[in-house]
């Protein structure tokens, strides 16, 4: 395996707790580099910085998820918060505007911790703050709570909701014709800024709401340069709170879509639900146990980035084998399954999870083939044959008759029983990859497909079998066997004991990608043990990294034709959910070394690490690293957490 400089080997110890303390705090510039996310089963969440500022679009306070629309709607940015001690105002919050960073609010911050609920402690003067705020699990209710902390005097706070009012990947402009007008009610206020969007309700406990109609202008979001057009936002405030806080009294806000008279404004309790949720089942996942706590998946599907609003069906069907091993995910497990064979279209999938998007198939190739490792582990897991009825064994075997048949995307077997798919326009592989002249790269006969389609085929056949349906076993396992003899005849060069990255019309990429490591990893090998163990040992030396697996090994010669449209597919990206991949192949084919799932789990730690950098808690989709480590593609990416925990949960002794 590849071997990193020291330096970049430890974790910041201070870091991975997610605690903060002054000390840590007074560096500006490195601290709007830590953010934090809330997140919840209806798809809501809330993220912003540790210092409280909003540094790209997609942060904010309270946003809820459009199932219709698959994006998320941006309710409420951001809380200002100003202290009065006597007649001395004080600014809680930070912003970076156009020209400036305005307040400075973070020089009051004494300590943030995310333990589990995202906390801040301010001090002013003598005044110690304490602001603490969380979602509730199963309602679209973001809980707010401001407490001073120590005996002294009492001190005016006044709070400030900046309204957006858009998807989180747009920006708000003071021309967009919102409607300004607050309605009041007993301790509630209503905001209903959009006709298309949810009212935004909010209940609080003491003091006074005062309208006031105010625009802010040219907030200025910094992560969002190289990602969106150029362009500030400008914010709405329909007025404020205002209470006068004695020692140990709270001001608690209810943000939510929610009619103020169906909510539980009972602090404690809902405090104390939502921590027992979170930390009240242990679990030896490593920092990816909020999956389990929290039944990740989205009650109509599956979220997998918040910040993205990605809804991705593949990224779905990769994050599903961690449900495997708690009896309530089990569930879950079973339910998505049976929605991903209600999505096959002549053998196809769509490209996305949720509703709101187009019906029409991908043209992808493997994503439906993943169905039948998916059904392997569940069996292997639970043994549960009953669960294969004849509906679903009928849904799996439409794929195969599809792909034999031909189906979209060019995708059909050839003679030799391998299958061929996409060609220069169309694009079916699991990297979208297009050389220099923007046609496909990789397509035809595709590896990481054919080893996909071998196992498809003896995993029917184990199901067939299994339903006593010997005669149909006995047939897909006839044809595994040519599969696998021209898999090994067609893919293995055997003069670099690497497989070919693609063939098609006498042409053999000679790339040595990531993709290499999923025919040693699926359940059944399609390679002799001598070219699996050579190739095994070729990805540890040029693609196996402490962070995951390189897209593409360094010297490879045919990326100089590439056209890298974004990062993510930098050749010397690192991806980090595939190492789950990886750790599977290592078990079967080192399985002689009494020492390996140690090494492994020391040898990875970096990867473990990486919750305290960037997005607290969570693992990016991949990184690259030149003189420090940059996060890649999504920042809160449920595919690598479950992929991760995945690992460790392999790695148990």
């Amino acid at each position: 395996m590849a071997r990193y400089p020291k330096r970049l080997m430890q974790g910041n110890k201070e870091l991975m707790s997610s605690k903060f303390n002054i000390k840590s705090l007074q560096n500006f510039n490195q601290n709007i580099q830590y953010e934090w996310l809330e997140f919840n089963q209806e798809g809501s969440y809330a993220s912003s910085t540790i210092i409280g500022m909003n540094t790209r679009r997609e942060h904010g306070l309270l946003n809820v998820y459009d199932l219709k629309k698959n994006s998320h709607l941006s309710l409420l940015s951001k809380l200002e918060e100003s202290v009065f001690i006597d007649t001395r105002l004080y600014e809680l919050s930070t912003n970076q505007y156009e020209d400036d960073i305005f307040p400075h609010g973070f020089n009051y911050l004494e300590a943030f911790q995310q333990d589990p609920f995202p906390t801040f402690l301010f001090k002013i003067e003598d005044r110690v703050i304490k602001k603490t705020l969380f979602l509730l699990h199963d309602k679209n209710v973001l809980v707010v709570r401001y407490e001073l902390k120590n005996q002294g005097n009492s001190v005016k706070l006044v709070v400030k909701p900046f309204l957006s009012a858009r998807d989180t990947h747009s920006l708000a402009k003071d021309n967009s014709g919102l409607n300004t007008d607050s309605y009041l009610g007993q301790s509630f206020v209503r905001f209903a800024p959009r006709n298309d969007f949810p009212e935004l309700n909010v209940i609080y406990n003491q003091g006074e709401f005062l309208p006031a109609s105010l625009w802010y202008h040219k907030f200025k979001y910094f992560r969002d340069e190289n990602r969106y057009p150029a362009g500030n936002e400008d914010l709405f405030n329909p007025g404020f709170f205002q209470t006068r806080l004695k020692p140990y009294e709270t001001l608690d806000l209810y943000f939510s879509t929610e009619e103020p008279e169906a909510l539980d404004t009972d602090y404690e309790a809902l405090y104390r639900e939502e921590l027992t949720l979170r930390t009240g089942q242990k679990n030896d996942n490593g920092p990816a146990e909020k999956l389990l706590h929290l039944s990740l998946p989205h009650k109509d599907g599956l979220l997998v980035s918040y910040l993205d609003s990605d809804t991705s069906l593949r990224k779905t069907m990769l994050s599903m084998p961690l449900f495997l091993y708690t009896p309530d995910t089990q569930k879950k497990f079973k339910t998505l399954f049976r929605q991903l064979l209600a999505k096959l279209d002549n053998g196809l999938l769509p490209l996305n999870m949720n509703g709101g998007q187009s019906t029409v198939p991908s043209m992808a190739a493997d994503t439906p083939l993943w169905l039948f490792i998916l059904a392997h582990n569940y069996l292997t897991v639970t043994g549960d044959t009953s669960f294969f009825t004849m509906d679903i064994l009928d849904s799996l075997k439409s794929i195969i008759h599809a792909f034999i048949r031909g189906t979209a995307g060019n995708i059909y077997m050839n003679k030799n029983g391998l299958i061929f798919s996409g060609n220069k326009e169309i694009q079916s592989s699991l990297l979208p990859l297009n050389t220099s002249d923007h046609l496909v790269l990789r397509y035809g006969f595709l590896p990481e497909v054919n080893a996909l389609w071998f196992n498809a085929l003896r995993i029917m056949s184990d199901l067939f079998r299994a339903a006593g349906k010997q005669r149909m076993a006995n047939k897909y396992e006839k044809n595994s066997k040519k599969t696998r003899k021209s898999f090994n005849t067609l893919f293995v060069d055997k003069e670099s004991q690497r497989l070919y990255d693609y063939v098609h019309h006498q042409h053999k990429g000679k790339d040595f990608r990531f993709l290499q490591i999923i025919p040693l990893s699926l359940p059944y090998p399609v390679l002799d043990e001598e070219h699996a163990q050579a190739l095994l040992s070729l990805i540890d030396e040029q693609l196996v990294t402490p962070y995951g697996l390189r897209l593409s090994a360094r010297e490879t010669g045919e990326l100089k034709q590439v056209s890298i449209t974004e990062q993510m597919f930098n050749p010397n990206a690192i991806w980090v959910w595939p190492v789950s991949w990886y750790i599977q192949a290592s078990l079967r084919y080192k399985a002689g070394n009494p020492h390996l799932k140690a090494d492994l789990k020391k040898y990875f730690q970096p990867l473990q690490e990486l919750e305290s950098d960037g997005l607290l808690g969570f693992y990016p989709e991949a990184v690259l690293i030149n003189k420090s480590i940059h996060s890649l593609g999504a920042e809160d990416s449920f595919l690598s957490m479950a992929n991760i925990a995945l690992t460790f949960h392999l790695l148990q002794d």
